[in-house]
């Protein structure tokens, strides 16, 4: 016996994949542009570039696409405001990497006040060429953990540690910080107001603001990879680094509310087109 097709709950059905390929198309093609886009600087322009959330590989995808513009422009700096809990080893090896191979001073600003470097956001800050935060601020805890923030297996977690330890302590020792104080942010999960920060080495500066923090690094001089800088904040012209879109989409999906809402969606559209196809029979 055949079964007469449904035409209209067919026309919809491929509109609704009509629709979902062009909007696949357009977010991609979207996401490709992007990242050719530029934008006009000069020799004296300071990057501003915001973390405020976990660090993902999206967020290593950002700052090590931004630190080859600003090499390419030439620019003054990077500077990095940071408020993040924490994020994944294998992304923040990858930032840790481009910030100590950068041939552009990196400046990292835990701000504003109540904001944290936790875990990874300890080794960013460590890593730059100059560390800063602002008052009632945080950072440390640094000690590896599973990815739902539970602890590891007494064997894993001895083998995690041991290697971020020293990767904590290879990053202390290149910047010329207080390795013990870093390490014990691994060891220990030890963590640290601003001002025991300051006091212990671990960062360079405390600044209420951004505009105190460019005052404090007028005439400031680190040593790149590629040599000494100098930092001139007098008449520097600041822009933001923006995310384009493929990073915006990709730190979307690392929302475990996006991706939940994502899987929803995608459970219902294999419903219907399942539902669509034994219709059809």
């Amino acid at each position: 016996m055949f079964r007469m097709v449904n035409h209209s709950r067919w026309r919809f059905m491929s509109k609704l994949r009509l629709v979902a390929h062009i909007s696949i198309s357009i977010v991609f093609t979207l996401a490709i542009l992007s990242h050719y886009i530029g934008y006009a600087s000069t020799k004296n322009d300071l990057m501003v570039l915001k973390v405020n959330g976990p660090i993902k590989p999206s967020t290593a995808d950002y700052l090590e696409r931004m630190i080859a513009k600003a090499e390419s422009n030439e620019s003054t700096g990077i500077l990095i405001e940071l408020n993040t809990p924490g994020g994944m080893l294998d992304a923040t090896r990858r930032i840790v990497s481009s910030f100590l191979d950068s041939d552009v001073p990196i400046i990292t600003y835990v701000s504003p006040s109540g904001a944290r470097a936790g875990s990874a956001g300890t080794f960013l800050v460590a890593a730059s060429h100059i560390a800063a935060m602002a008052p009632t601020t945080n950072i440390g805890a640094a000690s590896p953990v599973l990815s739902d923030g539970s602890d590891l297996n007494k064997t894993l977690a001895s083998k995690a540690t041991q290697d971020t330890a020293a990767l904590m302590r290879s990053i202390a020792e290149t910047r010329g910080r207080n390795v013990k104080a870093l390490e014990a942010t691994v060891l220990n999960a030890k963590a640290y107001s601003s001002e025991e920060a300051l006091e212990a080495h671990i960062i360079d500066y405390i600044a209420e603001d951004r505009d105190q923090l460019l005052a404090i690094l007028d005439g400031e001089t680190v040593e790149t990879k590629s040599g000494s800088r100098t930092i001139s904040t007098a008449s520097m012209n600041l822009y933001e680094g923006k995310r384009n879109w493929k990073e915006k989409f990709l730190d979307a999906v690392g929302d475990p509310n996006i991706t939940f809402i994502l899987l929803t969606i995608g459970s219902i559209a294999l419903t219907i087109e399942f539902v669509s196809i034994l219709e059809g029979v």
